[in-house]
């Protein structure tokens, strides 16, 4: 048994060690509360951060990307994918480590799992109830303690959302900017004599050479290898005629205009000489000022782009018929002791009121072949309520082709000048080209007359160079495309024929 003055001793020594102790966890208090502190700043800013880099983004319409990155991002998107959701679960596991911290700085002898305890928030993340049914009716008794709850509830969701949420505001994806593109193009309607003097110095001829114009050679005809365009517009057009029966095949190249690549177009091109940077490169026009393709370092970082330019084209009518008789010829070639060419021309009736529109053409010296197409034009004079002369073309089939096509005449009405709205889209390379929607009637603006008349002179260049031996390759566009798609012997006459040589020419 101690005697009484050791129990004074042994309760004055435990006094004072009671008295001593607050020091220390007191100061173990603040180094716990700045520690978590710092942690919360740490996990709130892991939170927001891809937020207030989207604000950024969103706020300057955009940050555009240096070429190179932009290209690989393209190029890749499955890896850059892979690597903004390898950044997203880097995020969450800081957010999740910060809080694991934290909860390992709350104190061990903590009673119970409260609502205000992180042990509740650890507890939410591992799915486990804190409290019991009966205890719910308390937290709603206590007012404010629902409203944590909810608080507790919506920071796991953001916690468990970060990697899919910092994906979403870090993938980088196209954004779209406009300009305004303005510039000069050919004017089919103008009476300036600057324009009329150039259109006379570069007309389409019967003759085919070479000219430079703007160090770029072209033919001044449509023969030879500018054939090959005119017969493919020809098929644009006869395609787009055969899509109310289903057969849609509407994409033509004009390659010999220039450009990379050639110029496609879906549809026809309805007479517009395509301008801007990827247009005919000759009659490129357009204003450098605010022109984002004059900047290499805007153009280079163009994933897609498109843009639609108010151009002018032309436009016209074209119908045709058969007939028994035709104003087109066929004559011996005087001083040649052969029968393997002839010569073709034809005759313009003054007294129907028609004169000769092929310029310098008096005659078309052609194969006798089996299968031949001879071919001559005429035009009336306008009337008071004409614009501009109308024209006819004659087409004669030959030996064969007198039975499957025998005398044809088309009548075209006067060219007229429209305003199309003529659109270039990277993606598929192509342009499209469609009538403009404007106010009042811009439809009946006269052309330049002798325009129309060399036009008719390069008509007869593809068909007089389209003949050889076997057939005529005009002709035998309008007749097998018949057959192929419309069903229609080619050895016997068809008003289906008919329709197909309208839209040929």
């Amino acid at each position: 048994m101690p005697t009484p003055a050791q129990e004074h001793d042994v309760e004055t020594h435990d006094h004072d060690d009671k008295a001593q102790a607050p020091a220390p966890r007191t100061k173990h208090r603040h180094w716990r509360f700045v520690s978590d502190l710092v942690l919360l700043v740490c996990i709130l800013f892991m939170l927001l951060w891809p937020w207030v880099f989207f604000g950024v983004v969103k706020g300057r319409h955009g940050i555009q990307m240096s070429n190179q990155l932009a290209n690989k991002v393209a190029r890749h998107p499955h890896q850059v994918g892979a690597i903004v959701t390898f950044i997203g679960t880097i995020n969450r596991l800081i957010a999740t480590l910060g809080q694991e911290l934290i909860a390992r700085n709350s104190p061990e002898d903590s009673p119970e799992a409260t609502v205000f305890s992180i042990s509740a928030l650890l507890a939410f993340r591992h799915m486990t109830l804190v409290w019991g049914v009966r205890q719910w009716k308390n937290l709603v008794k206590g007012g404010s303690r629902l409203a944590v709850v909810a608080l507790l509830l919506a920071s796991l969701a953001a916690l468990a959302l970060i990697p899919s949420g910092t994906a979403n505001l870090l993938t980088p994806v196209e954004f779209n900017k406009t300009a305004e593109l303005r510039g000069e193009e050919l004017d089919f309607d103008s009476d300036d004599p600057g324009c009329l003097t150039w259109f006379a110095q570069n007309c389409v001829m019967n003759d085919c050479d070479w000219e430079f114009y703007k160090d770029t050679p072209f033919r001044t005809c449509l023969g030879e290898n500018q054939i090959l365009d005119v017969l493919d517009s020809g098929r644009v057009n006869t395609a787009q005629m055969l899509s109310t029966i289903g057969i849609n095949n509407q994409t033509s190249s004009l390659n010999q205009l220039g450009g990379a690549g050639g110029i496609r177009f879906l549809g026809s091109a309805k007479g517009a000489l395509p301008i801007g940077p990827d247009g005919i490169p000759v009659f490129n026009l357009l204003d450098t000022e605010g022109n984002p393709f004059e900047v290499p370092a805007i153009r280079d970082g163009m994933v897609s782009y498109n843009y639609t330019l108010s151009q002018q084209g032309l436009e016209t009518v074209v119908s045709c018929s058969r007939s028994d008789t035709s104003p087109v010829s066929y004559y011996p070639i005087e001083g040649l002791n052969s029968t393997l060419v002839i010569s073709t021309n034809g005759t313009c009736d003054v007294a129907d009121g028609l004169e000769q529109v092929l310029t310098n053409v008096t005659e078309y010296v052609t194969l006798n072949a089996d299968n031949a197409l001879t071919y001559w034009a005429c035009k009336q004079s306008p009337s008071q309520d004409s614009l501009n002369p109308t024209y006819f073309v004659y087409l004669r089939g030959r030996l064969n082709y007198r039975e499957s096509l025998g005398n044809i005449t088309c009548r075209i009405s006067p060219m007229r000048a429209r305003d199309l709205d003529v659109a270039y889209h990277s993606l598929p390379r192509s342009f499209t080209s469609q009538a403009a929607t404007t106010l009042g009637d811009t439809s009946q603006r006269p052309t330049y007359s002798p325009f129309t008349d060399w036009l008719l002179v390069g008509l007869g260049n593809v068909i007089w160079e389209g003949q050889n031996w076997a057939s005529n390759i005009f002709a035998e566009a309008v007749l097998s495309m018949g057959t192929k798609n419309l069903n229609v012997s080619s050895f016997e006459p068809s008003d289906e024929h008919l329709r197909l040589f309208e839209a040929m020419i």
